[in-house]
């Protein structure tokens, strides 16, 4: 009980952050309470471990004052998820398409559409319900299956038909 405690209270090593040095993750930690003094005492231990290892991450600690304010635990837990969505960034332009994914290690990969050979959908349970789907670009080189996560539903055929135009021929193209 009190390990499964533990974890509900914090959100731990959650990467976050847009303005960063490339390669250098931010880690968030999100405590229940600012309080309590096992919140005090990780986030004592999570700091002088990131200022041993200052070169590796950088460290964002935060909490509330009352362990009560659920409201203010969301609202912590919600500007993390939310950064997510900062650090994804899909475009096709000139015959490229540019993917960005990542929250702890960010990656940027750039593919000439030219070389894009089949597109899949993929949605999970979670991505259903929040209206978002991966769009898989396939290749004949390189990592041969590129993602594009977290791309609106209404428009993932959309963008597969501006990549590749014999998309738009498709009856699953959005027209």
């Amino acid at each position: 009980m009190k390990k499964t405690a533990a974890l509900a209270a914090g959100l731990v090593l959650l990467g976050c952050g847009t303005a960063r040095a490339p390669g250098k993750p931010r880690i968030a930690l999100v405590m229940k309470s600012l309080a309590n003094e096992f919140f005090k005492t990780m986030e004592d231990g999570a700091r002088a471990h990131q200022q041993a290892n200052a070169a590796e991450y950088e460290l964002l600690a935060s909490g509330i004052k009352d362990e009560q304010d659920v409201a203010g635990q969301v609202r912590l837990v919600e500007q993390v998820i939310a950064d997510r969505v900062s650090a994804l960034g899909h475009r096709v332009h000139n015959g490229w398409l540019v993917i960005r994914a990542g929250s702890v290690e960010r990656r940027r990969d750039c593919l000439a559409t030219a070389g894009i050979i089949s597109w899949t959908v993929r949605q999970s349970p979670f991505q259903r319900r929040a209206k978002v789907a991966t769009l898989v670009a396939a290749t004949a080189a390189g990592i041969k299956r590129y993602p594009l996560i977290d791309v609106p539903e209404d428009l993932v055929w959309a963008v597969a038909a501006e990549a590749s135009p014999w998309v738009a021929d498709s009856i699953w193209a959005v027209r």
